[in-house]
């Protein structure tokens, strides 16, 4: 995994480029709310065509992370749009089908079970945040998926009588990242047995929109972007 600029916890023996095979993600620091500043090159960004390359797409991202929705209410899958919100810095990326996800702007307490703003005490396979509004699926299943297989995964879920689930927006996923904590970094007691791997969203990577998507890594809370054709886990969601 190629983390920003630093070795996460726990993994300081392992090298940039051993992490970067296991997901090919820029890291953004989810955990600390900073956006990241530049991707970091792979193996082939260390030539001369590579390194120019990797600054072409830079410069790309930079446009689409800039950019702001459309008056129509459509905006460009994967571009970054600043909310309103009373604690500044609060953004959400516009989603696979051109639309802007609403914005969360109560998202990150942290108490858990009834009385909590996660809870699961009126059915044990799903969770409420009282926060967001959002349903989760407590516990993701133990397999792995292509992007579009975890889309299609989540459509066709059926789980408290409910079959209108789907892959989250990377910024709802967000909301379950625990800053406090990492192996995983969830809260543990609401989502148990969590892998300490990178989730799929149903968020597209703006830059590469027709073969890359964003996830969330539950070892560490970063978030990162990946080829669709790669393997990860997926937990779904109801909304509101």
């Amino acid at each position: 995994m190629s983390t920003h600029d630093a070795v996460r916890p726990g993994d300081a023996g392992a090298s940039a480029q051993s992490r970067a095979r296991r997901w090919r993600l820029i890291k953004s620091s989810a955990a600390s709310g900073q956006t990241a500043t530049r991707p970091r090159p792979g193996p082939d960004a260390r030539s001369g065509r590579g390194a120019r390359a990797a600054a072409a797409l830079f410069g790309l991202w930079l446009l689409v992370a800039a950019s702001a929705c459309s008056d129509d209410g459509g905006c460009s899958p994967g571009e970054s749009i600043a909310c309103d919100c009373p604690n500044k810095g609060v953004s959400v990326v516009c989603g696979d089908d051109g639309q802007q996800p609403p914005c969360l702007c109560a998202a990150g307490g942290t108490a858990s079970g009834p009385g909590g703003h996660l809870d699961w005490s009126k059915d044990p396979a799903v969770v409420l945040d009282s926060l967001t509004g959002l349903t989760w699926q407590r516990k993701a299943s133990s397999d792995k998926f292509t992007w579009q297989d975890a889309k299609a995964h989540c459509a066709a879920l059926i789980l408290a009588g409910q079959d209108d689930w789907q892959l989250p927006h990377k910024d709802e996923l967000l909301t379950l990242v625990k800053k406090t904590t990492t192996k995983p970094a969830i809260d543990a007691t609401a989502f148990p047995d969590t892998e300490w791997a990178p989730f799929w969203t149903r968020t597209l990577y703006g830059p590469l929109p027709d073969t890359h998507a964003w996830g969330i890594d539950f070892e560490d809370g970063g978030d990162g972007y990946a080829p669709f054709t790669e393997l990860h886990f997926a937990r779904c969601v109801r909304t509101p």
